[in-house]
């Protein structure tokens, strides 16, 4: 670990704070990276807070500030997209298809689209031909 003067120390508790991530300048400065290493770093704070913010989309259970955190720990860009990935199809996996049962006849995409149908006739208020009584 490197040793920082206190007038480094104040650059990159400024740069931080100018760049939006204020909350990083202890990480960095504890562990003691120099003003190029914290610049290097902040410079991916937009790609990773992008990256965070499309994966939330696709599944909001991933915490808002799990890129950033990683970042401040020193996980690399590949690596905190790695992560958001993994996440994303961990439960994507849980709400696969194959949890779904499948349509008792042999022309199942038929089938749905007439339920369907039937389902939004009813809602409607209209009763669908094949329920009207002769």
């Amino acid at each position: 670990m490197a040793e920082i003067t206190r007038s480094e120390a104040a650059q990159i508790a400024e740069h931080c704070h100018a760049c939006g991530v204020p909350h990083l300048a202890a990480g960095f400065l504890g562990e003691g990276l120099s003003l190029d290493e914290v610049k290097a770093r902040v410079s991916a704070v937009a790609a990773v807070r992008q990256m965070s913010t499309i994966a939330r989309w696709k599944e909001p259970s991933i915490p808002a500030d799990l890129g950033t955190n990683m970042l401040a720990e020193g996980h690399s860009v590949p690596e905190i997209r790695a992560e958001l990935f993994e996440r994303i199809v961990a439960a994507e996996e849980q709400t696969s298809i194959a949890s779904h049962v499948p349509a008792a006849s042999g022309n199942a995409g038929h089938a749905a689209f007439q339920d369907s149908m039937r389902r939004t006739l009813q809602a409607s208020g209209i009763t669908p031909a094949d329920e009207v009584e002769a």
